[in-house]
This record gives C-alpha cells, sequence and structure tokens, in this order.
C-alpha cells in the first residue's frame, strides 16, 4: 500500500488552474507519493503556465482581483491635472512585450483610458506622438480597421476629463502607471482612477478601471470598477478591446464593443491564443539536466538518497528570448521510523535444516506490536515488493532454513501509508570448539621473548590463568613474557562467554612451566690445554671443563681417534693418545640449558720424527772441529751425548 495524493486534490488543483488560467508565469511541483525505500519510482508532475504565440487571443472572463490599487504610489507616474486628451511621454519597458506577433518595449498611455506601441517615430509608420493629442472622438468599432487608434489596448476607452476642475482632488482622481514585480515576471499597469466623464463630470459618476499587461506570459488584464455612459457626449462610447497594428486583427469581450453598457466590478483576460505552444518543460536533478526529460511531463523518477528535482519552464518570446522559471522539491527516501530488523544466529551441533523464529514485529517496534503496523515475510526482495508468495505466516516460529539466507519483511505503516523494505539473514553457526597451544610446555625465567599461542577457537574470549597470579600474560591475546612471570607451573584456558545462541566454552587446559635455566661451562684444566699440539701415540694432556646451573650434562664432538671425553660430577675431562695425525677442532656444548653455551678447542697430532743418517769429518787432528751431519724430520728435537754429556737440539 503506498501513499497517494488524494485524486480530488489534484483534480481540484488542476481544474481551478484550467477554468482560471493564470496571466503571472508559475510553476508548481504537485508533492508525490511517498518514496518510502531507496531506489523506489514516483511520477513528478508540475502545474505550470503554459503559453502560446500572440498572433491571436481568447477572451475570458475572470474574478474581479485588480493585481494593484488604483490609487498612486510614492513613485508612480502622474498624469498632470492640466493634461486631458493627452499621451504621456515615452515609457520605456523592462521588458519585451509580445503583442499580435511583434515586440515592443515602449509605450504611451493615453489619458481616455487606453495604451498604445503605436508610437510616431519609434515603430516604422507610427501615428501616436508621445505628449501629444490623444483622440477622444470616435464611432468605429474595434473590429474596423479605421478604427482611430492602432496597435492599442483599450479599457476603457472613453472621453474621460483629468483636468481640475473637474476633478476636486488631483492626488486620488487621476492617470497613473509604474511596473510592478521583478523578472521574469514583472507586470505593468495603468490605473484610471475616479475619473469625472466629459461634459457629464460627476454626472454620471465618476469612471476607474485598470490595464495590466504582464511581462513573459504576455496576458492583458483590464480591470473596471466602474464605468458608465455620458449619452449627452460622443454618443456615450466606451469599448473594451484590443487592436493590431493594421486594424486586421482585434479581440474584444462579448458586448464591451464599441457602445454605451454599463459594467461595475469585472474583469476581462486577453490570452495569447496562436495555436503554437512556446513554453516547454524540462527537469534537472541535483542541478544537472535528467536525460530524456525535456517536454516529460510528468517524470518517473526513482532516488536512492535525497534529490533536489527541479522543474524549469522556459518561454520563447516573439523576439526569441527565453525565459525560464523553476521550482525545486527535494524527495528521498522516508526514514524508517522504527527500529531495523537483526540478523538471526542459532548454535547448532546437528545437520540442517535448522529452526529459526523469524517473527521480528515485536523487536522492530521496540517492545510490543502496537497494531499500527502489519509485517509480512518473503523470501526475496522482488517478491516483497510485489507481494506475491509471503511466507506462510503459520510457520513463521518455526520456520527452517539451511541457514546462510536473507529474510524480506514488508512493513506497512497503516497510518503513515508507506510500505517499508527490510531484510535480515538466517545464519547458523558450530558450536565452539577449538584448542591452544603454546610452542613449548616449558620457558626460562630469563628468557624475555614474546610468545603467543596458536588459537582454533572462536575470537572474542580472554585468557584465565590458573593460578591467577604469576604468569605474565596478555588476556586478550594469550601472550606472555617468561622473563616477567614467576617461575611455576601454570594451566591456560581460552574461554568464550555464553551468548544469545551458544553457550559458554574452556578450551582444554595448556600446562606450562616457568623454569630456572642458569648454566656454565668453564675451562678448568691448565691455560692452553685447549689447544694442544703433540705427536701422534703421544698422550694429550686431559683437558677440563666444568659444568654449572642447571645444565645436566654435556656433548664433547669433534675429538680424534683414541681421544674420549666423560662427564662426571659436573666436570667434562678429555684425555687420550691420538692415533691419528691431523688438526682436530672440538666443541663442547651444555645439555639441559633453555640456551646450551658452547666452548671450543683444538688438537694437532704430528707424525713421529725419523733420523736418517749420522755422518762426520773424521779423522781430524787434535784441535781440530768435528763435524757431525744429521739427516731426518725437519724441524725435529735432536738428542746427542758427547764424553757422557747430553745436548739437545732443534
Amino acid at each position: 500500500m503506498k501513499k497517494i495524493l488524494p485524486f480530488f486534490i489534484l483534480i481540484t488543483i488542476l481544474t481551478f488552474n484550467n477554468v482560471f488560467s493564470q496571466a503571472t508565469p508559475y510553476v508548481d511541483v504537485i508533492p508525490p507519493v511517498a518514496v518510502c525505500n531507496s531506489g523506489d519510482c514516483v511520477d513528478l508532475l508540475a502545474d505550470y503556465l503554459e503559453t502560446e504565440i500572440t498572433n491571436t487571443y481568447r477572451v475570458e472572463s475572470i474574478p474581479y482581483l485588480p493585481p494593484a490599487s488604483f490609487t498612486p504610489l510614492s513613485d508612480s507616474f502622474v498624469f498632470d491635472s492640466s493634461q486631458d486628451d493627452r499621451w504621456s511621454s515615452t515609457f520605456t519597458l523592462p521588458f519585451d512585450f509580445c503583442f499580435y506577433g511583434q515586440y515592443y518595449n515602449q509605450v504611451l498611455v493615453g489619458s481616455n483610458g487606453l495604451i498604445t506601441f503605436d508610437i510616431s517615430g519609434i515603430v516604422p509608420g507610427g501615428s501616436e506622438n508621445p505628449g501629444g493629442y490623444c483622440e477622444w472622438s470616435y464611432n468605429e468599432s474595434i473590429t474596423d480597421p479605421n478604427f482611430p487608434i492602432k496597435s492599442s489596448i483599450c479599457g476603457v476607452y472613453q472621453d474621460t476629463n483629468i483636468n481640475q476642475p473637474p476633478v476636486l482632488n488631483p492626488a486620488v482622481q487621476n492617470v497613473n502607471y509604474r511596473i510592478f514585480g521583478t523578472a521574469p515576471t514583472r507586470k505593468f499597469i495603468v490605473s484610471y482612477n475616479e475619473l469625472p466623464q466629459y461634459s457629464c463630470n460627476d454626472g454620471v459618476g465618476r469612471q476607474t478601471s485598470q490595464i495590466v499587461i504582464y511581462e513573459t506570459s504576455n496576458v492583458i488584464e483590464v480591470y473596471v470598477a466602474r464605468r458608465t455612459p455620458c449619452l449627452g457626449w460622443n454618443g456615450g462610447r466606451g469599448v473594451i478591446g484590443i487592436i493590431n497594428s493594421d486594424g486586421s486583427l482585434n479581440s474584444h469581450p462579448a458586448n464591451r464593443d464599441t457602445g454605451t453598457w454599463t459594467a461595475t466590478n469585472e474583469a476581462w483576460r486577453f490570452v495569447p491564443d496562436g495555436g503554437v505552444i512556446n513554453s516547454q518543460i524540462s527537469w534537472l536533478a541535483n542541478g544537472t539536466l535528467i536525460p530524456g526529460s525535456v517536454g516529460q511531463n510528468p517524470i518517473n523518477v526513482c532516488p536512492t538518497v535525497n534529490t533536489d528535482y527541479t522543474a524549469v519552464i522556459s518561454y520563447t518570446e516573439c523576439d526569441a528570448t527565453i525565459k525560464r522559471i523553476s521550482e525545486t522539491i527535494t524527495i528521498g527516501p522516508e526514514i524508517f521510523p522504527l527500529i531495523e530488523p537483526q540478523d538471526i544466529t542459532i548454535c547448532t551441533s546437528g545437520p540442517p535444516p535448522y529452526t529459526f523464529d523469524i517473527d521480528q514485529g515485536n523487536y522492530i517496534e521496540g517492545g510490543t506490536q502496537s497494531g499500527n503496523y502489519g509485517y509480512s515475510y518473503y523470501n526475496s526482495q522482488s517478491d516483497a515488493q510485489n507481494f506475491i508468495s509471503p511466507i506462510d505466516p503459520t510457520t513463521l516460529n518455526t520456520y527452517q532454513s539451511n541457514g546462510g539466507e536473507t529474510i524480506w519483511v514488508a512493513v506497512e505503516d497503516y497510518i503513515g501509508g508507506c510500505v517499508f523494505i527490510r531484510s535480515f539473514d538466517l545464519l547458523a553457526i558450530a558450536s565452539p570448539s577449538g584448542d591452544i597451544t603454546y610452542s613449548s610446555p616449558n620457558y626460562c625465567s630469563n628468557d624475555s621473548n614474546l610468545y603467543t599461542p596458536t588459537n582454533t577457537a572462536p575470537s572474542g574470549g580472554q585468557y584465565i590463568v590458573t593460578p591467577a597470579t604469576g604468569l605474565s600474560i596478555d588476556t586478550s591475546t594469550g601472550e606472555i613474557n617468561p622473563s616477567l612471570s614467576t617461575e611455576g607451573s601454570y594451566s591456560i584456558v581460552y574461554h568464550l562467554d555464553a551468548t544469545a545462541t551458544c553457550p559458554a566454552y574452556d578450551t582444554p587446559p595448556f600446562d606450562l612451566d616457568i623454569i630456572n635455566c642458569d648454566c656454565s661451562l668453564v675451562l678448568t684444566s691448565a691455560v692452553n690445554t685447549d689447544n694442544q699440539v703433540i705427536c701422534i701415540s703421544d698422550a694429550i694432556t686431559p683437558i677440563e671443563y666444568t659444568v654449572g646451573g642447571v645444565a645436566t650434562g654435556a656433548n664433547v664432538t669433534g675429538l680424534p681417534t683414541g681421544v674420549s671425553a666423560v662427564f662426571s660430577g659436573g666436570v667434562v675431562t678429555i684425555s687420550g693418545t691420538p692415533t691419528v695425525t691431523g688438526t682436530y677442532n672440538y666443541n663442547v656444548e651444555t645439555v639441559g640449558c633453555s640456551s646450551n653455551l658452547i666452548l671450543s678447542g683444538s688438537i694437532t697430532i704430528s707424525p713421529a720424527p725419523t733420523l736418517t743418517s749420522v755422518t762426520g769429518n773424521g779423522p781430524i787432528c787434535e784441535g781440530e772441529d768435528a763435524i757431525f751431519t744429521i739427516v731426518g724430520t725437519p724441524n725435529a728435537t735432536v738428542s746427542y751425548s758427547l764424553d757422557s754429556g747430553t745436548t739437545t737440539q732443534t
């Protein structure tokens, strides 16, 4: 159900504007039905003044509602009371006025109830002189081409007398004229107020009338407060009508042609009726022309947000200028007056389908349904928009679904008339599960690294430790800092609070210890025993390392064959006799520390030296030097004895 502007109101509006067609251009965008949802489409209809060219006119009787006072304003132009039977000086209009297919912007006002565009020296062949004599005597019908004053608007053309006397109060009894309004809807208004008839003077009553010409629409109006004929002068003639420049075209109200008629409080409108419409509508959205909108009325629009729609009426004048008026209306989706429906989530532990309660009326209205709204549910947006295939209302509380489904609800506002289309999702999630693990069950109390667990449970929970104090842990992320923790044993679980759909859940506990991991490894044998050079088959000098702290032992790698290591009483002893030659770099590494320590050493085993030959220079004489030549392993140490004495030399 949609909000609809009552039909009789629309008919009344349009009928009024047709029966009493306007003279001033206007445009009125009629408020459309409500746009209940983003993207809903509505028709925009503009009521505006449609105009035609001025080749011909039709005459309408209109209500007597003069648009201005007959008495002059402070800035009005007023005839001098000594200027009877005179034309005004040339008055320049601030707009071009189209009259019988010609446009004029200068006019003369006559003291005898008419105006003319037939100005000598201004228009070709013009016969009326500014400030000159205004003819009072005539007997022709306005339909007669010989009518004395051409290109004229008569209202009422008769021989009034503005002289003083018979005028008693020229501040009131006068001919006055001025421009009213602002572009492009200005008016030129001439008023003849309480003027005597010539000869009869006030004997037949004072004469009051008004001529109005309208910018853009080119409509002419004549208002007659009082017209009574002076039968003893000029045959009592008076006329209301218009005539073109050569007398070939004219128009007048019935019974208001040249004659002795009487009128009070009547009004006439001369509407251009040339058969060619010179007004056109176009539409803008936020100031930009809507494609294809020229000449469209109504126009269909589908706003998704508040949008300014402007109806622009363009009037093409007889001088080819274009004048425009416009009106803007803001249209957009109505504000949803209730609470948006919520997604429905359930915890599941078995196979689908699952049971959902999709009746959200109470929730949407914030409690108990008021009865001012109606609800219907659908499986698609299209169904909801077209009110087809609704979900059986008897199944709303036990609706079956596998989850992952969107439900559409049409909320009908019984008072405002809108139908709001909203949606919500059905979600089936598994009951909480998962666990947490850290990279190790043991961490050293001097370890300043940060450790975050692997967590396979749903997010949104917190970490809980037993005992509650001692372990440095971020309860949101589970990150621990061993160096800020107290040594001891801890049990950690990840906890999820219960929700409206799922129960609380705790992961299996993870047991974790913070331990003292300080340890040491020191060479305690003689200096440089960890860097020995020996000959093969010689035993190495024993090498000792002392292991301390929480270290439980040590591993030694890289020793030469024949050499081994033994750990006993916190001491590692390396000893033995190498059976191979070469240089051997060995490592000693603690066992049981959080960060095991390593010390390195080197054992170089050289081959055994050999003696190839010994020669001398004898025999020799007493007093001569004995020279011995020893050939063998280079750089080897040679020990020899002379006369029971022992000497060593390399």
